[in-house]
């Protein structure tokens, strides 16, 4: 039987195992295999980390510029004249932006990026 077959089928009951995470990697080494002996050239094994760390700093990036933007707009709806009361959902909006930007630098840190 397949791995990937294995992985894919039973992937539930594996608790924990991020199955599609594993089957790219499995993936991602038999084509470093093949191009390594296609090219009869070493290949240095492929890099996870790096392109999750790149995709967790964009998300922190996304998460402070719709912060940036609410703030913006809740600072433009207070010199109009706009009472607190009506702006409950732009501070809903915040504090939810607050949270994601919270939780990205968190998870920088937990996965030992370097923030920057």
């Amino acid at each position: 039987m397949s791995i990937e077959y294995i992985a894919d089928r039973y992937g539930h009951l594996l608790g924990g195992i991020d199955v599609d995470k594993a089957i790219r990697t499995i993936r991602s080494d038999r084509a470093n295999a093949a191009v390594s002996r296609l090219l009869g050239v070493e290949l240095p094994p492929h890099d996870e980390k790096q392109g999750e760390c790149a995709q967790l700093k964009a998300m922190l990036e996304r998460a402070k510029a719709e912060e940036a933007a609410l703030r913006r707009l809740i600072s433009e709806a207070k010199d109009m004249g706009v009472p607190r009361s009506d702006l409950g959902p732009a501070y809903a909006r915040l504090r939810s932006a607050r949270k994601r930007r919270r939780l990205a630098s968190r998870m920088i840190a937990f996965a030992g990026c370097a923030e920057g």
